[in-house]
């Protein structure tokens, strides 16, 4: 036998079956029992065509935050989205609700850390973690990684931008224990540490900055529960 012709059998990864987004997650813990399963039925029946709101907002706040918190990129911005033309029902929606959530923003105070340390903003490549074999979909839009009282510290924040719903302080402090989860697994360096006061959950309608709270294992203890919940109307969809 030409034993060139063998190759090894590939190694076998295991995958999660159960996929949701962060917004969904901590959506899912309160729905009822109706809403849970029309969160489901949209994950097993994704719509490949949807739409991505609010992009321009929050890379103005992207780049506020990633400029040592100076506010010149959200007055860019809003003169920016100000003097676009909106022609659809869409187009206009999302400019008048950026436009406010702008203006929100910088009546918020952000965290003082943000003022106190060094750091810089990094894109990691990996986008999900695994809890309690659910795959939550994070995709932070702020990962920040620096030095804070001589310690090398990772952060991450996540935006959140709908008028109609803004997260209550269990959702926010839900969606920072992910983040701080996320990091932890998927981010932080063997000579880093994730602060928990540095994982936010930014809502801007819900005029609120959450950080994860210091029980982190509490925190993601619930979240291990959510994800059970999670499976088990997964499974009998």
């Amino acid at each position: 036998m030409d034993m060139t012709l063998i190759r090894p059998r590939a190694k076998l990864v295991k995958m999660a079956n159960y996929n949701l987004s962060i917004n969904q997650l901590v959506e899912f813990n309160t729905a009822t029992d109706a809403g849970k399963r029309r969160i489901i039925r949209q994950q097993l029946n994704p719509d490949k065509f949807r739409v991505q709101w609010y992009q321009m907002a929050k890379a103005c706040i992207r780049r506020c935050i990633q400029q040592q918190c100076d506010p010149k990129p959200i007055y860019e911005g809003l003169r920016e989205i100000t003097a676009k033309v909106a022609t659809t029902k869409r187009q206009q929606s999302d400019k008048a609700v950026s436009i406010e959530a702008l203006e929100r923003f910088l009546d918020l105070k952000l965290p003082a850390e943000l003022s106190s340390m060094t750091y810089s903003i990094i894109k990691p490549v990996e986008k999900t973690v695994e809890i309690a074999d659910v795959e939550i979909i994070v995709a932070p839009e702020i990962v920040l990684r620096g030095q804070l009282n001589g310690r090398k510290v990772v952060g991450g924040i996540k935006i959140h931008i709908c008028k109609g719903n803004p997260f209550d302080r269990e959702k926010s402090l839900q969606v920072a224990a992910v983040i701080y989860e996320f990091l932890r697994t998927k981010v932080v360096k063997p000579d880093e540490i994730v602060l928990p006061e540095l994982c936010f959950s930014l809502d801007i309608f819900g005029d609120r900055i959450v950080r994860a709270p210091k029980n982190i294992g509490r925190a993601i203890h619930m979240i291990d529960q959510i994800c059970s919940d999670v499976k088990l109307y997964w499974d009998a969809a």
